[in-house]
């Protein structure tokens, strides 16, 4: 169910702030883009929630319902797989801009965003109030 919100959440993200920009969803990060090819090889395939090409900026961002610290290595992960990975050694020159997308705010989610050169966002469309709402229900 939360796979659903968060879905929710970033087409509502990428509509009100990429609409123009070139943004590939849910990207493989690995030596190759076939998930199969890098289980031959032994290689874990990491997957990006999204992946914004501009002509001097690449920005990975990881979505979360929920602020979890888990995100801050996620992020510095895939900026690592990025690098490594051949379909985009295009880009590789460019500066890499990580986004971590939730819906409140954490001060030590965040705290640890900023020590790590995260860019911390908060969005709340107004659904999510009512989300809120069901999910800590008591």
């Amino acid at each position: 169910m939360v796979q659903q919100h968060e879905k929710r959440l970033t087409n509502e993200f990428f509509a009100e702030n990429y609409i123009d920009k070139h943004v590939q969803r849910r990207v493989a990060l690995g030596p190759t883009q076939v998930p199969i090819v890098n289980k031959m090889m032994n290689v874990i395939t990491r997957w990006a929630d999204a992946i914004v090409f501009e002509p001097n900026l690449i920005t990975i961002i990881e979505f979360k319902m929920e602020p979890k610290g888990d995100a801050i290595g996620q992020l510095n992960l895939y900026e690592q797989e990025f690098g490594k990975s051949l379909a985009y050694q295009q880009y590789w020159d460019r500066p890499i801009q990580k986004v971590l997308v939730t819906t409140r705010i954490d001060d030590g989610v965040q705290e640890q965003a900023q020590a790590h050169d995260i860019e911390y966002v908060v969005f709340r469309p107004d659904w999510i109030k009512f989300w809120e709402r069901q999910r800590f229900r008591t």
